[in-house]
This record gives C-alpha cells, sequence and structure tokens, in this order.
C-alpha cells in the first residue's frame, strides 16, 4: 500500500470517527427529550457502522484500522450494555451488532485468502462466483446480526 492510498484510508477512518462522535452527543442529547431516543439512536449507530464495515472491506485489510474497529465496536457494545440500566425499556438491539461481524469478518476473509490464494473482492458484481458468495456470506452475516436482539440474552449471560 503506498503513501497517497495511507492517507486517503487514514481520511476515512477520521470521517467515520467525527461521524460517531457526533452520534453519540446527538443521542446523550436528545436522551433529555425522551430517554428511548438514546437506545434508537445506539441502534442506529450499530446498522451504520455495520453497513460501513461492508462497504470499507479495503480499510478491513489493513490491521491498524481493524483494530480501530474492533474498538469502536467495542464501545458500542458495551454502550449497549449501559442502555437498559438507563432505561428500563431500551434494548441493546444493534450495539452487538458491528463487533460480532468484525469478529466473524476476519477470519471468513483469511479462509478466503487460504482457500484462493487472493483477497476477495467485495465491489466487483461481474467477478468470480467465489466473491459473490463471499459478499452475500457477510451481507447475509450483517442481516442476521442486526435482527437478532440481545445476543446475549439469547446466550443465557
Amino acid at each position: 500500500m503506498n503513501a497517497s492510498q495511507n492517507m486517503k484510508l487514514a481520511e476515512r477512518f477520521k470521517i467515520l470517527a467525527w461521524l460517531l462522535f457526533g452520534a453519540f452527543v446527538l443521542m446523550n442529547v436528545l436522551m433529555f427529550f425522551d430517554p428511548l431516543m438514546r437506545a434508537y439512536g445506539a441502534m442506529i449507530c450499530g446498522a451504520a457502522l455495520c453497513l460501513w464495515f461492508y462497504g470499507d472491506f479495503k480499510m478491513l485489510r489493513v490491521y491498524r484500522y481493524y483494530v480501530y474497529y474492533l474498538l469502536m465496536g467495542s464501545v458500542l457494545l458495551v454502550y449497549g450494555f449501559i442502555l437498559p440500566h438507563i432505561h428500563p425499556d431500551a434494548r441493546q438491539a444493534g450495539c452487538q451488532g458491528p463487533l460480532f461481524f468484525l469478529l466473524v469478518q476476519r477470519p471468513l476473509r483469511f479462509l478466503f485468502i487460504f482457500i484462493l490464494k487472493r483477497e476477495p473482492e467485495l465491489q466487483r458484481n461481474d467477478g468470480p462466483v467465489a466473491d459473490r458468495v463471499y459478499s452475500g456470506l457477510l451481507f447475509l452475516l450483517m442481516v442476521v446480526v442486526l435482527t437478532l436482539n440481545d445476543i446475549p440474552q439469547l446466550l443465557g449471560w
């Protein structure tokens, strides 16, 4: 990866970090008007992060940004665990999505590389079937993770 590509990745990461920070500030301001707005905001942030992670596969190839994304997902997960204590009707739907997506995406990507000896390409609709299967699996994973409410409760935690 050359320097200009690295700069583009850094700029994209800064944009995402500022958007996520702004969303957290907005959620906490709106909470004063309606406590459930914080829960809805967290759910929307989780879905938006999952979509960003799915679409930004080039950044997930760089270990440093992958770790930053893991930290973002972890913060949202902790925030989701705090929500029910703030408001009893709040659910942590969507908060576990980004972290779970990242924890599954990386091994799936390495499995793809191990089997096919190349990186998967998500932006090619006319590419090899393996790329379409990989992107379909990731998309299905994202949908399943975002539709499952409260994975910890399902696991009995």
